[in-house]
């Protein structure tokens, strides 16, 4: 009865990691219609130099990276709780799986401060959004 949860359990989890990383390709769909990346009109266009290239960079950063690492910090959060409560008999296992739940909480915490304080340093010091001017040489 107990490996028929787990089963039930493990069956659950991966079918909405599946549906998560399913759904991650209609988002980049979406975020076509978005303005876009290059240095064309309206911010569509190739990328032709050291700014344009920064302000993609910077886009992929925040549009995929960090809610990537988000959604994993989340999933091994639960994947912490998962292993707790199938392994309620076995102490060791139990430890595991807490301090895996510890981790995924220190993940978050430190994910979503580091964006706050960036924030707050941006607003503090009224930095643009947008990459600086590089040097120009003569």
């Amino acid at each position: 009865m107990k490996k028929n949860i787990i089963k039930k359990i493990k069956h659950i989890y991966f079918s909405i990691l599946f549906a998560a990383v399913s759904f991650l390709k209609f988002v980049s769909v979406v975020r076509a219609a978005d303005e876009g990346t290059g240095d064309g009109e309206a911010g569509g266009g190739p990328v032709r130099d050291i700014k344009g290239l920064i302000g993609v960079i910077e886009k992929i950063i925040k549009e995929s990276v960090v809610p990537l690492l988000v959604t994993l910090a989340v999933f091994y959060f639960i994947w912490g709780v998962v292993k707790y409560i199938q392994n309620a008999g076995d102490e060791e296992k139990r430890k595991e799986g807490a301090k895996m739940m510890t981790y995924g909480i220190i993940a978050l915490f430190v994910i979503i401060a580091m964006w706050g304080l960036v924030n707050v340093l941006m607003g503090t010091f009224n930095l643009e959004t947008s990459a600086p001017e590089p040097p120009q040489f003569p």
